[in-house]
């Protein structure tokens, strides 16, 4: 009866190595996934940032302070929305960069 009893301990302890083993792998797999999401995003960013700046210095070039704000009075709606965007990519960029030159101790994931 004993030796059945360490016969089923044995396997049970195989079954379990097997699954840390299983689990270890997935993390990385899921690690490496999140990296490279980041990455991505990260670019995503950077493309985004540049075709704003660009498109808003052409812009700039054309417009007034006054013409601005005029266009900006009759147009709260386009206005707000503007800001929206240009107040999401400077938070997607600031994360960007957080991530970047934070401490890999001080990183969750």
């Amino acid at each position: 009866m004993a030796n059945g009893m360490d016969d089923a301990k044995a396997a049970l302890e195989k079954q379990i190595a097997e699954l840390r083993r299983e689990v270890a792998g997935l993390r990385g797999a899921l690690a490496d996934k999140g990296a490279e999401l980041l990455g991505d995003v990260r670019e995503q960013a950077g493309h985004a940032y540049e075709d704003v700046s660009r498109e808003a210095r052409r812009l700039a070039g054309q417009v007034s302070g006054h013409a601005l704000t005029a266009t900006a009075r009759e147009n709260p709606g386009t206005t707000s929305a503007v800001l929206g965007v240009a107040a999401l990519l400077g938070f997607i960029l600031g994360v960007c960069v957080g991530q970047s030159t934070a401490d890999d101790r001080r990183k969750r994931w």
